[in-house]
């Protein structure tokens, strides 16, 4: 699970288990892991984040990426309309 908390002085600390960090890290090799988690959970939505998450801890690793890959570059499901 993804824990935010805020102190008294408004320092927001974030916890997550490294197996999610691990996936960011390797879907982004070229950021910072704080960078990689935040550049994963403004590609994903929160439902995806947490899949990944529960994959990554209950699966494997690659399973975990492969999912994360297949929902960051899916195709577009947008319907074309004539003009």
């Amino acid at each position: 699970m993804i824990i935010a908390e805020t102190d008294n002085n408004g320092t927001r600390t974030y916890r997550l288990p490294r197996a999610l960090a691990d996936v960011a890290v390797e879907l982004f090799p070229n950021l910072d892991q704080r960078d990689a988690v935040f550049s994963l959970a403004r590609v994903l939505s929160w439902h995806d984040v947490h899949t990944v998450e529960r994959i990554a801890l209950n699966g494997t690793h690659a399973e975990a990426v492969e999912f994360a890959r297949g929902r960051i570059w899916r195709p577009s499901r947008a319907v074309q309309v004539p003009h």
